[in-house]
C-alpha cells in the first residue's frame, strides 16, 4: 500500500499545474500576472524637497504590455510595449526616464520610442535608492536628470527589451520609479513619482522615514534568495 501511495503521488506531480511561466509585475496594490499580450497600468504619484513632501500636482501612468518572451543561445529575452501619459497639473513638468527592479539578473536592456536609452544600476534621488534598469529620454540627459522626456497633457511610447543568461521562464518587475522635472512648486523644481496612492498628510512622515529602510530590506532578501540558485 506504501508503494502505491507514492506511486500516486509521483503521477500526481507529474500532471501538476505547472508555476506561472511570464511576467508579475508588483505594485503596493498587489501582485499582477501577466500572459503574452497583455497589459497593466502603475500610477505614479510625485514627492520630493527636503524635507521630503508630497508636490500636488504630480502624476503618471506607465503602461507596460508583454509581448512575449524567446530563447536562444542560451539567453532569455522580455519584450515589451510601454506608453507612460503625464497627467500632471503642473505647469512646465515632465516625466524624463522611468526605472524598476526585476527579480532576476539583467544581462542587457534596450529601448525604443520616446525613452530611447537604457541604463541598469542607476540610483535615484530622493532617498529612493538603487533600481536594477531604467530608461530615459536621450542623448543629452540622464536617468536622474536634463532630456526632454514627456511634458504634461501628453504620452510617450516606445518598447522595452530585457535579456537574461540562461533560461529564465518567469520575471517579477517591482519598486517603479519616474522621475520629474521642470515645473516649479514653492521652489521645488524636481522629483520622483513613486507607485503609491498619495497618503494622508497626517501618514506620509512616517512613510518617508521607512521607506528606504524597507527598499533596502526587500533588495537585501532578494539577493539572499538569488545567490545559492546560481551556485
Amino acid at each position: 500500500m506504501k508503494r502505491i501511495g507514492m506511486a500516486l503521488a509521483a503521477a500526481s506531480c507529474l500532471f501538476a499545474t505547472p508555476a506561472f511561466a511570464g511576467v508579475q509585475v508588483t505594485t503596493s496594490s498587489g501582485t499582477v500576472n501577466l500572459a503574452q499580450n497583455a497589459s497593466t497600468g502603475i500610477q505614479f504619484n510625485g514627492i520630493g524637497g527636503n524635507p521630503v513632501m508630497v508636490i500636488p500636482g504630480l502624476s503618471s501612468l506607465l503602461t507596460l504590455t508583454y509581448t512575449g518572451m524567446t530563447y536562444l543561445n542560451n539567453v532569455s529575452t522580455f519584450t515589451f510595449n510601454y506608453s507612460i501619459a503625464n497627467q500632471s497639473s503642473l505647469s512646465g513638468s515632465r516625466v524624463s526616464s522611468f526605472g524598476f527592479d526585476v527579480n532576476s539578473t539583467i544581462a542587457t536592456a534596450s529601448s525604443t520610442g520616446t525613452f530611447d536609452y537604457a541604463a541598469k544600476g542607476v540610483n535615484y534621488p530622493v532617498g529612493f535608492g538603487t533600481v536594477n534598469v531604467c530608461f530615459w529620454d536621450g542623448p543629452t540627459g540622464t536617468c536622474t536628470g536634463n532630456g526632454n522626456g514627456v511634458t504634461n497633457g501628453n504620452t510617450g511610447n516606445g518598447t522595452l527589451t530585457l535579456t537574461f543568461n540562461g533560461l529564465v521562464n518567469d520575471i517579477t518587475l517591482s519598486d517603479f520609479v519616474d522621475r520629474y522635472q521642470g515645473f516649479d512648486y514653492q521652489g521645488i523644481q524636481s522629483a520622483i513619482g513613486v507607485s503609491t496612492g498619495v497618503p494622508e498628510p497626517g501618514t506620509w512622515a512616517i512613510m518617508i522615514l521607512g521607506f528606504g529602510m524597507a527598499g533596502a530590506a526587500m533588495r537585501r532578501r532578494r539577493h539572499a534568495v538569488r545567490l545559492p540558485a546560481a551556485a
